[in-house]
């Protein structure tokens, strides 16, 4: 998504080259019979009422169009005269089947379908040199032809809320993919999480899923720089996520024999938002999960886990450690072992807990002392 906003910001900023604006009731039909359309790069449609069977614009290289009427059909061969056609942002469109003409966009590198209504079927596989797709569509079944645009960088099917099946073996082909962005749809398709493995390019991904048992053993993050990763999270949960980070993980756990030890919170070491929900095995949580103190994390919040004693707690002969230098608010809940957050002769430097502005709190003391930092 952040890569089409940036192509669409630099084709605005370039005014030597030719654009051309339309809004409402304008006829189109006009413009393309009398070639006024033909040498523009860059044609914005708003509430168009009717469109042409076809426009001959062979400079044309961004093409933004919404039409009046909800869900327009698109004419077999409106893309014909566009073979120079690179960015295509279509809004409320109807493309079941897909328009005939698509396939002659040969030099199409970003297709970003924006609440159009695409069926149960995509003709999509033959757009090889697309790069950026962006669909928010009423789809149940991702289309396998997705998985032979292999020169795909971008894939971000966020707004698919109403994705129940993504075919296996469609994502792992994708292995120059850098972005991927999910509903949680995926959460109920029978696409594999191990197909993950398969892309190694992957620096950015957002993913919901139900349980943490489905996430395979091995499983490696390390390259991720832009994250938001759901696992076992419900509606409940996800209420709580705060605006102006882009690494955040959430995990619940629900069976004591699952431990987040040595697992994803130890890849991801740049962390900025933290959500620890259930029995994780783990009594101190810097010493076992991040023993590097977190020095990314803005937002930390722990809850319903009875097995906690502490958040800071290390051996007496470790080094000293920066502990939570940039975290912002701590949000403590249902923790009925908790004894305190930092504990015994701990070694920290005087960078520690500095930026800490909100604590909530919400225990019953059963076994503590005294409740301190």
């Amino acid at each position: 998504m952040h890569d089409v906003v940036r192509d669409i910001g630099r084709l605005i900023a370039r005014r030597d080259q030719h654009m051309f604006t339309m809004k409402e009731n304008l006829v189109i039909q006009d413009l393309a019979e009398e070639n006024t359309l033909k040498n523009c790069t860059y044609i914005f449609l708003h509430d168009i009422a009717e469109l042409p069977e076809e426009l001959d614009c062979p400079q044309l290289k961004f093409l933004y169009m919404k039409a009046k009427t909800r869900f327009s059909k698109i004419h077999d061969n409106f893309f014909k005269g566009m073979p120079n056609l690179g960015v295509v942002h279509l809004i409320e469109m109807v493309l079941s089947p897909m328009p005939v003409s698509f396939h002659f966009l040969k030099k199409l590198q970003t297709l970003y379908l924006d609440r159009c209504h695409l069926g149960d079927t995509v003709d999509i596989g033959k757009m090889k040199n697309l790069k950026i797709f962006v669909l928010s569509s009423d789809i149940k079944k991702l289309p396998e032809q997705i998985g032979e645009l292999t020169r795909l960088k971008v894939l971000d099917l966020g707004q698919c809320y109403g994705l129940q099946v993504i075919p296996q073996n469609t994502i792992s082909r994708l292995t120059q993919l850098e972005e991927l962005y999910m509903a949680d749809g995926f959460q109920r398709s029978n696409g594999s999480l191990g197909e993950l493995e398969h892309l190694s390019q992957l620096t950015a991904l957002q993913i919901y899923i139900p349980d943490a048992k489905f996430v395979p053993k091995g499983l490696a993050f390390q390259k991720l720089q832009r994250f938001r990763i759901y696992i076992g999270v419900d509606a409940w949960t996800l209420r709580y996520r705060l605006k102006g980070t882009s690494r955040i993980l959430a995990l619940k756990y629900d069976d004591a024999n699952i431990s987040v030890e040595d697992g994803i919170i130890k890849q991801l070491k740049e962390i900025e938002e933290l959500q620890l929900i259930g029995k994780q095995g783990v009594k101190n949580v810097l010493y076992e999960l991040n023993r590097d103190g977190f020095p990314k994390l803005k937002h930390f919040r722990v809850e319903r886990n009875p097995e906690l004693v502490y958040i800071v707690d290390f051996p007496k002969q470790s080094e000293p450690c920066v502990a939570f230098p940039h975290l912002q608010t701590l949000h403590l809940a249902e923790l009925s072992s908790l004894e305190k957050i930092c504990h015994g002769q701990v070694t920290l430097t005087p960078n520690s807990f500095c930026q800490l502005r909100t604590l909530d709190v919400f225990i019953q003391f059963t076994k503590a002392e005294k409740f301190e930092l």
